[in-house]
């Protein structure tokens, strides 16, 4: 029983109580952060920013009390905030749960004036802050809120939410895979503070056809706190789920009121979309796709190679025929894909025409090498006559009708010989058999 006391107490007293567990059990970065506050602050001649997750902590309510009303907050995690209007030095006192990780490229290294350190690491590695303050003089602000805009990756937003927040640029990293998790970047203004309500924002990763795919919510800047000239920078991380197919993909940002469910308007933005969209990006495919049944390796212009097809199926009265397109480099616009059933006098008897990947997939979208499934669906009409066709493919710009060229002569690809058997056509049998062969080239 003594082996197993002291056992005991020297697990609780020696390895947990200067563990980074027990620090972080005990909220040690918010008590840090409070104390920094109560020594070191000075309302009456700075503003005063905090953040931390837990908005209006009670510890530092206790602990800070004389500089508590003075507090701004914010939760660092998603959201950061400047203001370039302000005209007295700035004092910011992030706590580790509140702490962006962008935190070296968000605040001068120079200008850290006060830190705090766990005992211990978290799995060995070095102690992270409990706490980091920083202080910056009204150009100091300025210019880092001029640094963000300046980031080559951002791009100009349409649109304002209402009277409310106006965005200044926004960026998305990628391309990112199924699984991953995408990085969206709004730098916003506030306009003007909301009248009182329980607000969010909600930010949506969706498809060419504006379905959504996935969100995730959070503001990260209580609206309360909000005061004309804020500048906001919010990270959204958008979780791209595993069974999204590749393609090229809206991000959408929305501030609505929790309390109704209602989104607020937005000016000026895409017509009939209550968000502002923040832009574009590319979702790639996880591994690479398995290699065609047929292999063509057809050049269409300078950027584009018609790699194969897979062989066709013939189902409730239509053809389905998967192409397999690569980008040799990315092409400036974007193309249509056809593909055409034709007789064998040349005549066209059916096609599809379309976007490849069914829109989802913009030509001008595709990356370097990136192989593209474009699958197609012909609908045969009813009482097409038995016997032999031919299939071709090709792509044309829409707004000019103009084919791009096949290197060797040509404007599209032949792709395979069809016999279509009697009956094949009709919508009342489920199936038929089509014997396919490949054209020589």
């Amino acid at each position: 029983l003594l082996v197993d006391t002291a056992w005991t107490a020297r697990d609780y007293f020696v390895v947990w109580a200067p563990s980074f567990g027990a620090a972080w059990e005990g909220m040690a970065d918010s008590v840090a952060q409070a104390r920094f506050l109560d020594r070191a602050a000075r309302p009456d001649q700075e503003e005063i920013f905090v953040s931390n997750p837990y908005y209006h902590h009670p510890t530092l309510a206790q602990i800070a009390r004389p500089v508590y009303p003075s507090l701004r907050w914010f939760d660092g995690s998603q959201s950061v905030v400047f203001s370039p209007s302000v005209t007295r030095p700035t004092l910011y006192v992030l706590a580790f749960s509140g702490m962006p990780s962008e935190v070296d490229q968000l605040f001068p290294r120079d200008n850290l004036v006060g830190s705090q350190y766990f005992p211990s690491g978290i799995y060995r590695g070095p102690p992270p802050p409990l706490f980091l303050s920083y202080q910056m003089t009204p150009n100091d602000v300025r210019t880092e809120v001029q640094k963000l805009l300046d980031d080559p990756g951002m791009r100009p937003v349409a649109g304002q939410v209402t009277d409310l927040m106006q965005p200044l640029g926004a960026r998305l990293d990628g391309p990112v895979r199924p699984g991953q998790t995408l990085n969206a970047t709004l730098i916003w203004k506030v306009i003007q503070k909301p009248p009182p309500g329980q607000y969010q924002m909600l930010s949506q990763l969706l498809d060419q056809r504006w379905q959504e795919i996935s969100d995730v919510e959070g503001l990260g800047y209580p609206p309360e706190e909000w005061r004309p000239g804020d500048v906001v920078w919010s990270r959204f991380r958008i979780p791209v789920p595993k069974q999204t197919a590749p393609g090229l993909y809206k991000v959408q940002i929305a501030l609505y009121n929790r309390d109704t469910d209602q989104r607020f308007p937005v000016k000026g933005g895409q017509p009939g979309i209550a968000g502002l969209v923040l832009g574009e990006t590319r979702v790639v495919a996880s591994q690479a796709p398995p290699p065609p049944d047929v292999v063509l390796n057809a050049r269409l212009g300078t950027s584009v190679t018609l790699i194969g097809l897979d062989s066709p199926k013939l189902r409730d009265g239509a053809l389905s025929v998967t192409l397999h397109w690569r980008a040799d480099q990315p092409p400036e616009d974007n193309y249509t894909a056809f593909v055409q059933v034709l007789s064998s006098a040349g005549q066209l008897v059916a096609q599809s025409d379309s976007q490849p990947a069914a829109g989802e997939l913009p030509t001008s979208s595709w990356l370097p090498g990136e192989i593209v499934l474009d699958p197609h669906r012909i609908t045969l009409k009813p009482g097409l006559p038995p016997g032999n066709y031919r299939l071709i493919a090709g792509m044309y710009l829409l707004k000019t009708g103009k084919r791009l060229p096949v290197v060797g002569g040509g404007d599209y690809v032949n792709l395979a010989e069809l016999t279509i058997p009697a009956q094949a056509t009709s919508k009342a049998k489920s199936s038929g058999t089509v014997t396919f062969s490949a054209l020589a080239r």
